[in-house]
């Protein structure tokens, strides 16, 4: 019989991706892992690894931790630029914070998201500034 499964991993991608989709409108684009990037800003979501934190006789808690890298890239760089790239910094940071749980299609939610950190790294693969930004979240599934 055929193993019963969701693909958390997308689940959770899917549902950041909404979110900062709603954030930002067609302002900055959101990507989930490798594909065509486009505009001098943009967001991608690469999942990166999960650790089982508690096992349940009928579920498992699980935290998933995912790189949200953020790309800007502007041809003159100045002070303007630099505190529109911050305050998108900050929006992000503001999202995450206000979404601590998010309900996913499956009806479970993912809990306790938080930005633990991020670095901000200057002139790194053809763009001015890349954010690194480290998320974690945890969810409940595999539920008997």
């Amino acid at each position: 019989m055929p193993t019963t499964y969701v693909n958390y991993w997308k689940e959770i991608s899917e549902a950041f991706q909404s979110k900062f989709r709603e954030e930002f409108g067609n302002s900055m684009p959101v990507f989930i892992g490798e594909g065509d990037y486009s505009g001098n800003q943009f967001l991608k979501i690469v999942p990166e690894s999960n650790s089982l934190s508690e096992r349940y006789a009928i579920a498992e808690l699980r935290q998933y931790n995912f790189k949200f890298i953020y790309y800007f890239m502007d041809a003159n760089i100045k002070k303007k630029a630099l505190i529109h790239m911050l305050r998108s910094i900050s929006r992000i940071e503001s999202l995450i914070a206000s979404n601590r749980s998010i309900a996913l299609a499956d009806s479970t939610d993912i809990i306790n998201s938080i930005i633990d950190s991020y670095e901000i790294i200057e002139g790194s693969e053809g763009y001015d500034y890349l954010i690194d930004i480290n998320f974690t979240c945890q969810h409940l599934g595999n539920i008997s």
